[in-house]
């Protein structure tokens, strides 16, 4: 599904959404590959093998993984003021001191596993392991204004939010693992992944003036909303003044978790 929006009335504004294939990492490097003593090491290398370590695993009392990556410290996040931490957002943190230390744009990624279930247990002439897991990515690019936005507010009336870019993804995998000493110097591993993807989404902010003003917002926004979805439809309204429609929001009907499969 494709839609091509523009209004020249002072408010402005392109979309396009559209049904799109997304790409899944099937793995990440963890903190845990490097200690001896961490039975999740087959996640990042399939070779490792756990013998006489046989373990299961249930929500709750198994393995969440959360992965971050980005260039904004946590520094640039978190201050403290009078002994005491705070966020950037604290009036007594001065927005220069805010903004001086941010890159005109900044990037911040989440990965997310947890464990349905899991167990490992020797046989079949090695060591094999067999997970269900519910993954979830994030990414967010920041422009600056972002920042000076939330910090400001209408102390600056103009902001530009353009390369504002957001994606997400949710997917289901279960993981078939199995590995086996070949020789004394010599370990092998392989790893079958069946993935069920839920839905993804992608927002790309080419261009956005906003101004502030006593009473109102005005924007002026080039954008693409690109979504991947079971049955994700768009919706319109007529507007009276331009005799054109416009797309001015999403839908679902009929919610299926599973949009599509891989392996």
């Amino acid at each position: 599904m494709k839609s091509n929006i523009k209004n020249l009335a002072g408010w402005g504004m392109a979309a396009v959404i559209a049904l799109f294939p997304a790409g899944l990492y099937a793995q990440n490097l963890q903190s845990g590959y490097f200690d001896d003593n961490y039975l999740y090491r087959f996640q990042s290398n399939p070779a490792f093998g756990n013998e006489g370590h046989g373990f299961v695993a249930m929500p709750g009392i198994g393995n969440l993984n959360v992965a971050t990556n980005g260039t904004i410290g946590i520094n640039h996040i978190l201050y403290n003021v009078n002994g005491q931490t705070t966020t950037f957002l604290n009036p007594e943190v001065s927005a220069s001191k805010v903004l001086d230390g941010l890159k005109d744009k900044s990037r911040l990624g989440v990965s997310l596993r947890e464990t349905v279930i899991a167990f490992g247990f020797s046989g079949l002439g090695g060591y094999n392991t067999v997970s269900v897991n519910a993954r979830a990515d994030v990414g967010v690019a920041l422009p600056k204004d972002i920042f000076r936005l939330a910090k400001q507010g209408v102390e600056n009336s103009t902001y530009d939010l353009s390369d504002l870019n957001v994606r997400g993804a949710g997917w289901a995998e279960i993981a078939l693992g199995h590995s086996r000493q070949i020789n004394e110097k010599l370990r092998v591993g392989a790893t079958l992944k069946l993935l069920v993807g839920v839905g993804s989404v992608e927002t790309n902010i080419n261009s956005a003036k906003l101004q502030l003003r006593e009473d109102t917002w005005v924007a002026n926004v080039d954008a693409e909303l690109q979504g991947s979805l079971k049955n994700l439809k768009y919706k319109t309204k007529y507007n009276e003044d331009t005799h054109r429609d416009y797309v001015n929001g999403v839908e679902v009907e009929d919610f299926s978790p599973v949009s599509g499969y891989g392996a």
